[in-house]
C-alpha cells in the first residue's frame, strides 16, 4: 500500500510541477507581451517627425492622435502610463519631436513635461544683410536652403516686368498693414527686420517667416508709421531708400545728408546712381565693379533707370529707416566714399570728379 501511495503522490507532485510550469510559463508570456506593448516602441515609430499636442486636447483625443500617426500601438496603455507616470491632467501642448523610436512610457513622460526635444537655433540677421545673405544663414544653421526661403519670399534682385514672381501658398500681408502696400511682384526684401530670432530647427521657412514680419511689426512702431504718412510716401518707398542709405553710409549724419542728395535727385528726376544697385542687380558683391556692370541691364541699376528701384536690395535697420523719414538739407549733389571710409561731397559734377581723384586714387 506504501509503495501505492508514494507513486500516487509522485504523479500528483508531477502533476503539481508542470502545473506551476505551465502557469509560469504563462505568466513570462504575460509579462514578455506586456513588456513588449508598453516599454518596447511601436513598431514603424515616425522619428524625425513633428507631433502636435493642441491647446484643450483631452487625454483621450492626444492618444488617439498618437495612435493614429504610429506612435503608440494601444491607447488604453499609453493612458495607463500617463497615469503610471503621475500627470494624468497634465499633458502639455506645444510640438514634440521624437528624433528615436520612443516606447509609450517615455512618451507620456515627454508629454507631461513639455520637453519638445526640438533644438532652439539663434540666428541673427545683421543690419544691411540681404534675402541671398539670410538664405546663407539658414543653410548654415542647417534649416533649409535658398531655394525653399525664396519660394516663400520671391525671388531677390529680379525683374518682373521680364518674369513673373511664382505664386507664394501664404500670403504674409495677412501679418502686417505695412505689406499691404507692397508690389505683388516684387519679393520680402527690405521686411526682413534685422534682429536676433530664437527658431525651433525643424520649423519651415514660412514659419520663420510669420515670426519675422511679426517682430517687423513690433519695431517698425506706430511713431514710424506716423512719420511715412507724413512724408507723403509710401513704406515701400521709405524702405527701398532706407536699404541704400544702409549700403551707403555708416553714420546717422551721413545717411541723413546721402537721403537728401538722394531725394533731391528723384524729384527733379536725375539718376540715382547707387553703386550697391548695381551690386544687387549683378550679384557682385565684392570687387570693384567694371563699366559692364553699370550697363547690367536691370531695373535695380540706378545708372541705367531713372527713380526708384523696384524695391528695397536690402533690409535696413531703424537708424536707416529713420534718415530716410529725416534727410538733411544741403546744396550738395554728389558723395562718394574715400579709400579710408570718409564720405566726401560736392555741389557739382566738377567738384565731384576732383574728389574722384583725390580720394580714390
Amino acid at each position: 500500500m506504501e509503495s501505492n501511495d508514494r507513486g500516487e503522490n509522485r504523479a500528483e507532485l508531477n502533476t503539481f510541477r508542470k502545473k506551476l510550469y505551465f502557469i509560469a510559463l504563462i505568466s513570462v508570456a504575460a509579462i514578455a507581451v506586456f513588456l513588449y506593448f508598453f516599454l518596447a516602441p511601436a513598431g514603424g515609430f515616425p522619428s524625425g517627425k513633428i507631433f502636435k499636442v493642441t491647446e484643450g486636447e483631452s487625454l483621450s483625443q492626444i492618444a488617439s492622435n498618437l495612435r493614429m500617426d504610429g506612435y503608440i500601438r494601444s491607447r488604453s496603455l499609453f493612458k495607463l502610463a500617463v497615469v503610471f507616470d503621475g500627470h494624468a491632467e497634465r499633458l502639455r501642448s506645444g510640438e514634440y519631436y521624437f528624433d528615436r523610436p520612443l516606447n509609450p512610457f517615455e512618451i507620456a513622460r515627454r508629454l507631461a513635461r513639455g520637453i519638445s526635444g526640438i533644438q532652439t537655433i539663434r540666428i541673427t540677421i545683421p543690419e544691411g544683410f540681404n534675402l541671398f545673405q539670410i538664405a546663407n544663414l539658414f543653410e548654415q544653421a542647417r534649416m533649409f536652403n535658398q531655394s525653399a526661403l525664396f519660394a516663400e519670399t520671391g525671388n531677390p534682385a529680379r525683374d518682373y516686368n521680364i518674369y513673373k514672381n511664382p505664386s507664394r501658398p501664404f500670403d504674409f500681408s495677412r501679418l502686417s498693414q505695412a505689406l499691404k502696400g507692397k508690389p505683388e511682384n516684387v519679393s520680402l526684401e527690405g521686411y526682413i527686420f534685422p534682429d536676433t530670432y530664437f527658431v525651433n530647427q525643424n520649423e519651415q521657412p514660412q514659419e520663420v517667416l510669420a515670426k519675422i514680419i511679426q517682430n517687423f511689426n513690433k519695431k517698425v512702431s506706430m511713431d514710424i508709421r506716423l512719420k511715412i504718412k507724413k512724408s507723403g510716401q509710401g513704406m515701400h518707398e521709405i524702405l527701398t531708400m532706407a536699404s541704400m542709405l544702409e549700403e551707403e553710409a555708416t553714420s546717422t549724419s551721413d545717411r541723413k545728408i546721402i537721403s537728401g542728395i538722394l531725394w533731391k535727385r528723384l524729384k527733379i528726376g536725375m539718376a540715382l546712381q547707387v553703386d550697391p544697385t548695381v551690386r544687387y542687380a549683378t550679384g557682385k558683391f565684392t570687387g570693384a565693379l567694371s563699366v559692364d556692370d553699370y550697363k547690367f541691364d536691370s531695373l535695380f541699376n540706378t545708372y541705367k533707370y531713372r527713380g526708384l528701384p523696384p524695391g528695397p536690395i536690402s533690409n535696413p535697420g531703424l537708424d536707416a529707416i529713420e534718415a530716410a523719414l529725416e534727410p538733411t538739407s544741403t546744396s550738395y549733389f554728389y558723395y562718394l566714399s574715400g579709400k579710408s571710409g570718409i564720405i566726401h561731397y560736392a555741389k557739382t559734377f566738377e567738384e565731384h570728379k576732383l574728389n574722384k581723384g583725390r580720394y580714390l586714387k
